[in-house]
């Protein structure tokens, strides 16, 4: 999962932000027919994407808690942060490829410094899924 935003604040603070979002772990889960679930504990990426784009790439299972940590109980898909129209973000969305924001559940979220910093959401983009094929990856 990918979620595209710009950020908007004192370099110290969006640094420390970038920081904070890159040292987050997050549950991979694995799965196979007739196994357990397995859970693998990865990093996420921060890419950095033309136009001062940022592009947070991490488990799909984990989206509702990154949305709410970066964007919190104010968001609603009316707002306009920061003078970017509803029109400018639609024109961004269509140039990075990505969907709007989805709603999402404000219940859990990552403890992230965002002092002073503002996110500007653009929108989202999903990964397709990751299939072993047939038969054993370790032979050959």
């Amino acid at each position: 999962m990918h979620f595209v935003f710009i950020l908007y604040g004192m370099k110290d603070c969006v640094d420390k932000l970038i920081r904070d979002m890159q040292a987050q772990k997050h549950a991979f889960r694995m799965y196979k027919e007739g196994q357990p679930d397995k859970i693998l504990y990865i990093e996420s990426q921060i890419r950095y994407v033309p136009f001062g784009l940022y592009e947070y790439v991490f488990p799909k299972e984990d989206l509702d808690v990154v949305l709410n940590s970066l964007l919190g109980l104010t968001w609603t898909d009316e707002s306009t942060p920061y003078g970017i129209s509803k029109f400018k973000q639609a024109v961004i969305r269509k140039m990075v490829r990505v969907e709007p924001i989805p709603e999402f559940k404000k219940e859990l979220k990552f403890l992230w410094m965002k002092n002073d910093v503002a996110v500007i959401p653009i929108g989202i983009r999903h990964d397709g899924e990751i299939i072993e094929p047939e038969g054993n990856p370790n032979a050959g």
